[in-house]
C-alpha cells in the first residue's frame, strides 16, 4: 500500500469520526460527505491512460494494415497491361492475400471494395476511362472518415504514383460567410486520429508523393 493511500485512509477515518460526534447537522453532513469525495474522486476524474494506450496500439496496427494492403494492391495494379474483368482482378488480388469485401454495398461490376478491417476506412478500386468493362485503367483510393477524416491514399493508371495526403477543407477555404456552408465545412474537419495515422503510414515509406 502506497504512502498516499495510507494518508487518505487516515484522513477518511478522522473525518468520519468528527462527523459522527458533531451535534450540528450541517457540519455533520459536510464531514460525512468529504470522505466519500476523497474516495470516489479518483475514479471519476483521473486521466484514462489505458484508453489512450488502446488508441495508440490500435493506430499502429491500423497503419500497418493500410500500408501493407495499399502497396500490395499497387503492386498488382501496376502490372496490368491488357483488359481484365472484375473476376480476373479479384483472383489476382486474392493470390497476393488481399481480402475483397464481397458484402460491401458498393460491390458491383465496376468497382472492387477491399477489406481493411475498419468501418471508417474505405478502400476501393474503380474502373476509369471510357472502357467500363475492364480494370486495366483504374483508380485506387483509400479514404478515411470520422476519426480518420481527411486521410487519403491513391494510385491511378495514368502516372502510377503512390500518393498519400491529408486533406483539410477548413484550411483550404477558411471561414465561410453563410452558416449553412460553415456547418458543412465543419463536418469535413480533420478527424482526431488523422494526423497521427498519416504520420505512421508515411513513416513506413515507399511513397512517390505526400502532402499534409
Amino acid at each position: 500500500m502506497s504512502t498516499n493511500t495510507i494518508i487518505k485512509f487516515i484522513i477518511v477515518i478522522v473525518l468520519f469520526v468528527i462527523g459522527w460526534n458533531l451535534e450540528n447537522r450541517t457540519l455533520s453532513f459536510i464531514f460525512f460527505t468529504l470522505p466519500w469525495l476523497i474516495i470516489l474522486f479518483p475514479f471519476f476524474f483521473k486521466k484514462n491512460d489505458s484508453s489512450e494506450t488502446v488508441d495508440s496500439n490500435h493506430l499502429y496496427e491500423l497503419s500497418d494494415e493500410i500500408h501493407k494492403k495499399f502497396h500490395l494492391t499497387c503492386d498488382v495494379l501496376k502490372k496490368l497491361k491488357s483488359p481484365i474483368d472484375k473476376k480476373g482482378l479479384v483472383s489476382l488480388l486474392e493470390l497476393k492475400g488481399i481480402s475483397v469485401d464481397k458484402n460491401s454495398p458498393g460491390f458491383n461490376l465496376r468497382s472492387i471494395d477491399l477489406d481493411i478491417g475498419n468501418n471508417w476506412i474505405f478502400s476501393t478500386i474503380g474502373m476509369s476511362g471510357s472502357d467500363l468493362s475492364s480494370f486495366h485503367k483504374f483508380r485506387f483510393n483509400i479514404i478515411g472518415i470520422r476519426d480518420y477524416q481527411g486521410l487519403m491514399l491513391s494510385f491511378e493508371h495514368e502516372d502510377k504514383k503512390r500518393t498519400i495526403y491529408l486533406s483539410d477543407p477548413n484550411k483550404l477555404f477558411g471561414k465561410m460567410s453563410k452558416p449553412m456552408n460553415q456547418k458543412t465545412l465543419n463536418d469535413m474537419r480533420v478527424g482526431k486520429h488523422t494526423n497521427k495515422l498519416y504520420d505512421l503510414i508515411l513513416k513506413k515509406g515507399n511513397f512517390d508523393w505526400s502532402s499534409k
